[in-house]
């Protein structure tokens, strides 16, 4: 079955230069029929307008800009625009990038979904690029990114995505609001339950809860009736 062809829009308050690499990357995914670059102002009704013309919408916000307060934290950029791209598109056709890092390791990336949780509940992803990465990107037409395996598999996840197709984040899901990340957790996974593997296994128990009742029962029943002494002797 072919996936439906994206309009892909890169919302954002940026200047086009920062983020051509990611509309040259973008157009090079085969479901991307085009991509719509929108620049966001405080006129919220031509924000709505541009996104009625997108099928898929990513976020983008660079660091140059100083801060990174894409959502829930003070000054922040993309509050109600986040909200309105997750509810028009769903989560899973909303992408987060933020640009122009000095690390853009896992554990920022971790830092940021915990301090600005909107992120992980309305898009499918963040996807974090440093200045150095962004350097490389410039091979990107020919291929040279395959030589960076972090680069590469940030790219091959966004690709995954656009194309509609299950791609697993290396650092997993976990409950908002604990504080402390739970690698591999899905929250809408049902929880798994313990299982006996074997009959042997149940012999076992039953042997156990009938030691445990001889143990505690038999006392009982074999404890001498203590006689009253009120009672006459025969």
């Amino acid at each position: 079955m072919v996936s439906k062809k994206h309009v892909v829009g890169i919302f954002t308050r940026e200047h086009p230069d920062l983020y051509q690499w990611l509309v040259r990357f973008l157009l090079i995914i085969s479901v991307v029929k085009d991509v719509r670059q929108v620049l966001i102002t405080n006129n919220f009704f031509e924000f709505q307008q541009e996104v009625f013309k997108c099928s898929f919408a990513v976020l983008y916000h660079s660091k140059k800009r100083g801060r990174l307060n894409v959502t829930d934290v003070n000054d922040s950029l993309y509050n109600a625009e986040l909200q309105h791209l997750s509810e028009t598109f769903g989560k899973k056709r909303v992408l987060v990038v933020i640009d122009d890092l000095e690390d853009s390791s896992d554990h920022v990336k971790m830092e940021i979904l915990i301090s600005q949780q909107s992120i992980q509940n309305l898009a499918e992803d963040l996807f974090l690029f440093s200045t150095s990465e962004k350097a490389l990107l410039g091979d990107m037409m020919t291929g040279g990114y395959q030589r960076e395996s972090d680069l590469k598999n940030k790219l091959d996840r966004m690709k995954s995505i656009v194309e509609g197709r299950k791609a697993e984040s290396r650092l997993g899901r976990w409950p908002g609001g604990t504080g402390i990340p739970m690698p591999d957790h899905d929250p809408q996974r049902p929880t798994q339950r313990w299982q006996c593997p074997s009959p042997t296994c149940l012999l076992i128990i039953a042997f156990a809860i009938a030691l445990l009742l001889l143990v505690i029962v038999l006392p009982i029943v074999l404890r001498p009736e203590k006689k009253d002494p009120s009672t006459p002797a025969p």
